[in-house]
C-alpha cells in the first residue's frame, strides 16, 4: 500500500502570534504546503479551540499516518525523546545553537543555504532537503517615490548599526531607524520608502551555544524582505543574512574594512539607487523564494517522503558505515554521556540563569 504523506506542524501556539521570524515563517510555510499535502497544525503549549492539542491526538496522528514537523528548537529534543519510534519525525531546521540532538534517520528540512551546510556539520548522516521560506506576494515594490535614504530596524541589531552608523551618516542623508515591531504591512511600506536597507545580526545569549552566545542569523529574512521590496541591501553576510548575498552584485558586504568603509558604501548605494541590477533581483528572489518554486521543492519532498518513510520503517539507520570521522561504530549523534533528560534539565537551567542575569543587568 502507497504511504502518503500528512503533515502535523508541532507548535507551541497556533492561535496566539508570537512575534519571531521563526514562527511567522513556519506557519507561511504550513500554509503554502496544505496546497500539496494535508497540513495541520498542533499545539502543544495549551489547549486552543478549534485546535488539535498534541497530548491527546496522538493515536489519531498514528492511524492517519501523519508526519511530524518539529521545529521549535528548545523544545524539539522533549519532543524526539517522548515521540521518536512513535511517529515519523522531520525536523525544520530554522535556527542554529538550540542544542538539538538528532538520531541519524530523521530527516531535516532545511531553511536556508547556510544552514544546509551548517547540518551536513552538525548531522552528518541525516537525509537533508532544501526547504526555504515562500516569499509572500506582499513583499514587492509598489514603484513610489522613496522619502528614507537609509532603512535600519532595531530589533536583533548591534549597537554599532543602530547607533554608530546614524552618527556617522549625520548631515549626509536621511535615516530612519525604527523601534518598534512592525506588522507585515506596516513593514512593507517601510521598505518601500526606503532606498537602502542596513541589517546585521547581534550576538545573542543562547544556552546552547558552546560559548553562550548565538553569534549569527539561521536564515536572512530581512534581507531578502527588503530585496524584494526594491531596497538596495547592506548586510554583515554573516550566517543566513549571507543567503542570496553576492556583494556588488546584488547587495552590499557591512561590516567590513573600518566604519568609514560603511559610510562609504552605504552612500555609494543612495548615489546609485536604482542600482545593482534590482529588478533582475527581484525577478531573481521571485525565481528562488516565489510560489513556482516552492511548489517544485514541496512536491519533491513530498516524493521523497512517500519513499524514505516505508524505507526508514524497515531499514535501520547504519550512519557510521558512511565512513564520517565523527562517527564511529554503532554510534549516533544522538549519543551523549549524559542521559538526554539530564542535558536538557542542563541547558534549560543555563536558559533560565541568562535570562534572570539580562533582567538583573537591565
Amino acid at each position: 500500500m502507497s504511504f502518503t504523506p500528512k503533515f502535523a506542524f508541532v507548535l507551541p501556539t497556533v492561535k496566539k502570534k508570537i512575534n519571531c521570524g521563526g514562527y511567522l515563517t513556519s506557519m507561511e510555510v504550513a500554509k503554502a504546503l496544505s496546497k500539496h499535502a494535508e497540513v495541520k497544525c498542533v499545539s502543544y503549549g495549551e489547549k486552543e479551540e478549534g485546535v488539535w492539542y498534541l497530548p491527546e491526538v496522538i493515536d489519531k496522528l498514528i492511524a492517519d499516518n501523519y508526519i511530524l514537523v518539529l521545529l521549535w528548537g528548545i523544545d524539539v529534543n522533549d519532543h524526539i525523546n517522548q515521540l521518536y519510534g512513535t511517529l515519523p519525525i522531520v525536523y525544520y531546521y530554522q535556527g542554529v545553537d538550540f542544542g538539538v540532538r538528532l538520531r541519524p534517520d530523521i530527516p531535516i528540512m532545511t531553511h536556508g543555504h547556510f544552514l544546509m551546510f551548517h547540518a551536513l556539520e552538525a548531522f552528518p548522516g541525516n537525509p537533508l532537503f532544501y526547504f526555504p521560506r515562500i516569499l509572500e506576494p506582499i513583499y514587492q515594490d509598489f514603484g513610489k517615490p522613496r522619502d528614507i535614504d537609509v532603512l535600519i530596524i532595531k530589533r536583533k541589531q548591534p549597537k554599532y548599526i543602530v547607533e554608530d552608523i546614524p552618527r556617522l551618516l549625520e548631515g549626509k542623508c536621511k535615516v530612519h531607524v525604527e523601534t518598534e515591531f512592525l506588522s507585515i504591512p506596516e513593514l512593507v511600506t517601510l521598505y518601500n520608502r526606503s532606498k537602502v536597507y542596513v541589517y546585521a545580526f547581534d550576538a545573542q545569549p543562547s544556552p546552547y551555544a558552546a560559548n553562550g552566545w548565538r553569534t549569527m542569523e539561521g536564515f536572512g529574512n530581512q534581507p531578502i524582505e527588503a530585496a524584494a521590496c526594491g531596497c538596495s541591501v547592506l548586510t554583515d553576510c554573516r550566517g543566513g543574512n549571507g543567503d542570496f548575498i553576492e556583494p556588488w552584485i546584488n547587495a552590499y558586504h557591512l561590516r567590513a574594512h573600518s566604519p568609514e568603509w560603511d559610510v562609504q558604501q552605504i552612500l555609494h548605494a543612495i548615489s546609485h539607487y536604482p542600482n545593482l541590477e534590482i529588478e533582475e533581483r527581484k525577478q531573481f528572489l521571485k525565481a528562488q523564494y516565489g510560489d513556482d518554486a516552492f511548489a517544485k521543492r514541496a512536491e519533491a519532498f513530498i516524493d521523497f517522503l512517500r519513499t524514505y518513510i516505508p524505507f526508514s520503517r524497515t531499514h535501520e539507520p547504519q550512519a557510521h558505515r558512511l565512513n564520517f570521522p565523527s562517527l564511529q561504530a554503532n554510534e549516533s549523534p544522538m549519543d551523549s554521556d549524559e542521559h538526554p533528560f539530564i542535558e536538557t534539565l542542563r541547558l534549560r537551567c543555563r536558559r533560565n540563569y541568562l535570562r534572570l542575569l539580562r533582567r538583573l543587568k537591565g
